[in-house]
């Protein structure tokens, strides 16, 4: 990947690599990041860094941009708190340049997050909400996430904070 398309993804793929702590490169088949400390095979590297890896693996050679859609499925796993919010950060960043991202979530952290974010750069966000109705799929799309009918996270969330005040 050259010329504009690259330096508009640069500052997505430097923040990636601020948290992977290295480029993700591919070499005789096999996928490593190159760190300041050397190079390391991606394998062996913590789950949720590997997934941010292949993220910014996919944007620096092109296969991710404005004419495909990133499917990710729950991208808050193996990740903490702070790199989810980094996390988010870019994915609305590469949204708003017309990136095209859906996921499956269970977390209210995120779904939270991902709501705070498109409210603050005042870009679009849908939400789906599936349910389970009988034996029958149900699905609700809203523009916002306080419009959703049901969030079971929440719900699991508020009753964790009732039991624990006890």
């Amino acid at each position: 990947l050259r010329g504009p398309r690259l330096r508009r993804n640069a500052e997505f793929l430097s923040q990636i690599e601020a948290i992977t702590g290295g480029v993700t490169v591919l070499q005789n088949g096999k996928f490593y990041i190159e760190m300041p400390s050397g190079k390391m095979e991606a394998t062996l590297v913590a789950e949720g860094l590997r997934k941010l890896g292949t993220l910014g693996f996919l944007i620096g050679n092109g296969s991710l941009n404005k004419e495909t859609t990133l499917f990710w499925d729950e991208p808050e796993s193996n990740l903490n708190p702070l790199v989810l919010k980094q996390t988010v950060a870019i994915m609305m960043g590469l949204c708003s340049i017309g990136f095209q991202i859906i996921c499956a979530t269970h977390s209210l952290f995120l779904l939270k997050e991902i709501h705070i974010i498109s409210k603050l750069m005042r870009m679009p966000a849908l939400y789906t909400g599936l349910k389970l109705v009988n034996g029958q799929s149900t699905a609700e799309q809203v523009d916002s996430i306080d419009l959703l009918p049901e969030i079971s996270s929440l719900d699991a969330d508020l009753e964790q904070s009732t039991r624990f005040e006890l």
